[in-house]
């Protein structure tokens, strides 16, 4: 390795921890300042011991900062992994999973969930930056209940055009960090998700069919799979046939 590469690899690994630095020290000012307003770059420059300069080289203004914080919260508890639900079999275990995903990432830091929406109740850009980030969880349910709609036949009347968007609310509602943390009082984070997936069913009023062989259906904290029913009813049964989507 030349001179140059060795430096600039020592000067990329101070920048580097230099942004880590002031990432948490903003974390620590969020965690105990009374006003969201108080945690400007002077602020976070004083608390991180750099100059405002460097605060400001590294993340062009306070909004862009606390984009850097949220993004450092999301990797640190586990949302990359939103892509899996994505991938799922079905769109409900898409649900389900995505479900899942919310609850370990605001189990990681539920101390900061409740903080930031306090002063959120009292700052309308950090209000609006929250809601941004929501917007995002509507976004990716939106794209699996349509997955739904499109596997289940016929359409559940959660999921008929009239009722699609108050589906999307009621589903976004469910899976917030408030109804999370009230839940995660008396529930270990699993169990909280066990019981979101249970109600985003009752909630979609889509049936469920078996996912693990003859005479088993899913148990606790597993999520079933949308049946669909397609042309009539069998010779000689009572019911119609019953076709995993």
């Amino acid at each position: 390795m030349s001179p140059r590469s060795y430096n600039l690899g020592k000067r990329r690994a101070a920048v580097e921890q230099t942004r880590a630095n002031i990432i948490e020290a903003t974390r620590r000012l969020l965690a105990t300042t009374a006003r969201y307003a108080d945690v400007s770059l002077p602020a976070v420059a004083r608390e991180a011991d750099v100059s405002r300069d460097t605060v400001y080289r590294q993340f062009g203004s306070r909004s862009g900062l606390l984009e850097a914080v949220f993004d450092e919260g999301a990797a640190r508890g586990g949302l990359h992994q939103i892509r899996t639900a994505f991938v799922q079999p079905s769109a409900l275990e898409g649900i389900g999973r995505l479900i899942e995903v919310f609850c370990g990432f605001w189990a990681s830091d539920t101390t900061a969930g409740r903080r930031l929406r306090s002063l959120a109740a009292l700052d309308v850009e950090l209000d609006k930056a929250l809601v941004a980030r929501d917007d995002r969880r509507r976004d990716a349910l939106r794209v699996l209940l349509r997955r739904l709609r499109d596997e289940t036949d016929p359409c559940p009347a959660a999921l008929s055009d009239e009722r699609f968007d108050d589906s999307v609310d009621l589903l976004h509602a469910l899976t917030s960090f408030q109804i999370y943390d009230q839940l995660s009082a008396t529930r270990q984070p699993a169990a909280v998700a066990s019981v979101l997936i249970g109600a985003a069913h009752v909630l979609l009023g889509v049936e469920l069919g078996r996912t693990s062989g003859p005479g088993k259906t899913s148990g606790p904290g597993e999520t079933s799979r949308p049946v669909a029913r397609r042309g009539p009813p069998n010779a000689g049964t009572s019911g119609a046939e019953e076709v995993p989507a």
